[in-house]
């Protein structure tokens, strides 16, 4: 994982933050706040709910921002911290949170899937030429 956490970090600006790991090994520690958001919901919910806010307030500390609650919105996206901006995301076993300063970017987004190669055609669509190669030349494409 780490060697897929720095090739990630390679690529975003020096002003963006990002922290990814696995579900099972995320330490995590709810606001009241955020609790009560997943206090009906089944414990895999809960899981993913909790590595995603860990994972965010640890992007969120590498730029400075001191810990704090990540509650959800009605529509469950993340209301981010006054002055920043971000996503989370999770699959069955990974979660990540992509986090910079709301006065730079209007909005960044992240998305994780399941371990299951891409064919060719969606690739193409999704990967700029230079990342295909950039991931290529790391060993992990299949």
């Amino acid at each position: 994982m780490t060697d897929l956490n720095d090739l990630l970090k390679s690529m975003l600006p020096h002003d963006i933050a990002f922290a990814a790991g696995a579900i099972e090994h995320a330490d995590f520690g709810l606001f009241d706040i955020e609790s009560a958001v997943v206090s009906g919901a089944v414990a895999k919910r809960r899981r993913e709910f909790g590595a995603g806010r860990a994972y965010a307030r640890a992007a969120l500390a590498a730029l400075a921002c001191p810990p704090q609650p990540i509650p959800a919105a009605a529509d469950r996206r993340p209301i981010w911290p006054r002055g920043f901006i971000g996503s989370i995301s999770h699959c069955d076993h990974l979660c990540a949170a992509i986090v910079g300063r709301s006065a730079a970017y209007l909005g960044l987004g992240i998305d994780i899937d399941d371990d299951t190669p891409l064919e060719d055609a969606m690739r193409d669509i999704i990967c700029r030429h230079d990342k295909r190669r950039r991931v290529a030349d790391t060993g992990f494409e299949r």
